[in-house]
């Protein structure tokens, strides 16, 4: 089955589409629909609720919807890890090892399906530079979230990455950086910023964060356009 966005024609995960039909319940879309469509809406409606909701309940009553995307309140803390992590510039690696974890415990945080007893959230804030109500409840998941989907459309759209390409070899040569002041600047390897600027290679998310926050550009800009 093909999930479609009305709007504006774009292809969805059923993830997305579902999610984005949770967000927007209160519209009057469902009453615009085709008999039929309804009654397909209703039957994966229910069989979303269920796979999606049911399952995680007891342990995480709290959900959102962003971007048209389900997330709950661990994921949110583990996205505001992340970019926390991103920020200061610490690696997966030096991070486990300050918080006496493997690095593995270091996904499972950051994708939100395990969280730290206290005094290790404590310390992972120490770590970070950061504060408690910072991972709690601030809004860098956002970001995050923005960051993801900029490289998901990396990997699966030539076009864009071609964009993304040609955006960021401008925005090193407006600030007149050569490639290997670049590289210092961004704390990116010189011959992995010449492959990004040449569109040969897709971008990590570390890496996209890191660029941007070096040529002070909003997520938003490369964001804008999607092919």
């Amino acid at each position: 089955m093909k999930f479609v966005r009305k709007d504006d024609g774009q292809e969805l995960t059923e993830r997305e589409y579902y999610s984005m039909i949770l967000h927007n319940m209160e519209s009057s879309w469902y009453e615009q629909m085709r008999d039929d469509e309804k009654e397909n809406y209703d039957y994966n409606f229910v069989t979303f609720v269920q796979h999606e909701f049911k399952n995680r309940a007891e342990n995480d009553a709290e959900f959102n919807c962003v971007e048209g995307i389900i997330i709950t309140k661990n994921e949110k803390i583990g996205l505001n890890i992340r970019y926390a992590r991103f920020r200061s510039n610490i690696s997966v690696r030096k991070f486990a090892k300050d918080l006496n974890v493997c690095e593995s415990a270091i996904a499972s945080l950051e994708q939100g399906r395990k969280l730290l007893g206290f005094e290790n959230f404590i310390h992972c804030c120490e770590i970070l530079g950061v504060s408690l109500d910072e991972i709690v409840h601030g809004d860098d998941y956002k970001k995050m979230l923005s960051i993801r989907h900029i490289c998901t459309m990396m990997r699966k759209n030539d076009n864009y990455r071609s964009y993304l390409a040609s955006f960021f070899k401008r925005m090193r040569e407006e600030k007149k950086l050569s490639l290997e002041d670049a590289a210092k600047l961004c704390s990116i390897n010189k011959d992995t910023i010449r492959k990004i600027e040449c569109g040969n290679t897709t971008m990590s998310e570390q890496s996209l964060f890191l660029l941007c926050e070096s040529y002070g550009v909003s997520l938003c800009e490369p964001e804008r356009k999607e092919l």
